[in-house]
């Protein structure tokens, strides 16, 4: 997660004024909700859904990532 952080804040994301222990925090924080959503999308994928456990894994793994990216830009690097 830190080399993720690094790369977001240096490459992806524009320069912010805001302290960089605070942007980390926030990091950590949608990282985690993203993660939540993530395994909750999986677990409705597989049980109820009956999906293939790889065929579901990479769905909610694409379903995560704009949630991610969407938190950094609005929240954490804004």
């Amino acid at each position: 997660m830190t080399s993720n952080f690094v790369w977001n804040r240096r490459w992806t994301f524009e320069p912010s004024p805001r302290a960089r222990h605070m942007q980390a925090l926030r990091f950590f924080a949608v990282s985690a909700a993203a993660f939540a959503f993530s395994v909750a999308l999986l677990q409705l994928l597989v049980e109820p859904g009956g999906l293939p456990h790889v065929l579901a894994q990479a769905l909610s793994v694409a379903a995560a990532t704009p949630v991610t990216f969407a938190g950094n830009k609005l929240w954490t690097f804004a």
